[in-house]
């Protein structure tokens, strides 16, 4: 049975028209109703404006009702629209008020802060468990969406849209002290969706490494890694249950090539990608090969995978052109994902040069804790 319609029937761009006016011509004094409207250039008794004075309430910006004959901006509505007022504070106080005010909106960010942006349907399906009325949801999502981007707290990071926790925008302008965040912060190019939490020793056993020719930013092997992690090695893997984790962001402190031999020996599985023929990625690779445990190659489409290996399953991906990657993705995310349950399903059945030369050869990996 739906609830109480508690959610705006504008976004929180729209509706700060109205604080906005309301503070231009009176500051945070009261303002005749009439006069706020003939400001902002509105009628006063339509249904529009007083469907947007109920928005405004919602959100916390102003006080008065469509039947009040003054209204004025909340102190939440002033730090919204105020020139006076730092952008951090700004950036504090339109969150609060678009997103942490709307139940719906503050469920939806506190449930998917630090991973990608969730399709529609998930979101049509989310709002559904918050029993948001079927003629509703698809103008809810839309204007969860917007008011995600309009409080800065969606960022394209690794090729995809991802959701980021305030604390992250407000330190980025400068304005506060760090904050303790309310889901671990974001940096540019982060390729996973869980990583900073879910990167933790005792996380192992829920951890897919991804070995990867990364390159310095804006190269053009950093390209093909964060296109490859973030629209076909994340989506393939995160159905069964593992978090995908890059060198590169590995969340502990201490010396970066241990994590990345502790992630090589102890992650429930590898992905290993054979592009750009890296030196640093072979070497990884045979690591894991040592180890015989569960190992999923790929490569794009023209780079030779050296005899060693060429013998062993790898999925050919073909990124040449946006015509010829784009119709195959889901296929490629497909045969990903077979291929890595099957290497977890059985990981005895582990096949690799090493094991084919010294099938007796075994790796003691309960060194340093174990």
């Amino acid at each position: 049975m739906p609830k109480t319609k508690s959610y705006p029937d504008f976004t929180l761009e729209e509706a700060l028209v109205l604080p906005n006016g309301i503070f231009e011509i009176g500051s945070t004094n009261e303002v005749r109703r009439l006069t706020a409207f003939d400001h902002i250039k509105k009628a006063p008794e339509s249904g529009p404006s007083r469907t947007l004075i109920s928005t405004c309430n919602k959100y916390g910006l102003i006080k008065g009702s469509a039947a009040s004959e003054t209204l004025s901006v909340t102190e939440l509505g002033r730090d919204c629209v105020s020139p006076d007022v730092t952008e951090a504070a700004k950036a504090r106080a339109r969150f609060q008020s678009g997103i942490t005010a709307i139940e719906e909106f503050r469920t939806l960010h506190q449930k998917y802060c630090g991973t990608k942006m969730p399709a529609r349907a998930v979101l049509l399906d989310e709002l559904e468990s918050l029993s948001v009325s079927e003629k509703d949801r698809e103008a809810v999502a839309d204007r969860f969406v917007e008011n995600c981007n309009f409080t800065g707290v969606v960022r394209v990071l690794s090729g995809a849209e991802r959701i980021i926790p305030i604390e992250q925008v407000i330190e980025e302008l400068g304005g506060e002290k760090k904050a303790v965040p309310s889901a671990p912060a974001i940096e540019a190019n982060a390729p996973v969706s869980k990583l900073q939490s879910e990167s933790s020793p005792s996380d192992f056993s829920k951890i897919c490494f991804y070995i990867t020719a990364i390159g310095d930013e804006n190269s053009e092997e950093r390209q093909h890694s964060d296109l490859f992690l973030s629209s076909i090695v994340e989506p393939a893997i995160e159905p069964l249950g593992l978090s995908v984790v890059r060198a590169d962001k590995i969340a502990e402190p201490g010396m970066i090539t241990t994590q990345v031999i502790e992630h090589i020996f102890r992650s429930r599985l590898v992905v290993a990608d054979l592009s750009f023929h890296n030196p640093n990625v072979f070497y990884e690779l045979a690591l894991r090969h040592i180890a015989r445990l569960p190992t999923v190659q790929i490569v794009r489409k023209g780079d030779r995978i050296p005899f060693d290996i060429n013998q062993f399953r790898t999925v050919v991906i073909d990124c040449s052109s946006i015509y010829s990657l784009v119709p195959k993705l889901d296929s490629y995310r497909t045969d990903i994902r077979n291929h890595s349950r099957s290497a977890l399903d059985d990981p005895s059945t582990a096949n690799n040069p090493v094991v084919t030369s010294f099938p007796g050869v075994r790796v003691d990996l309960r060194g340093n804790g174990g």
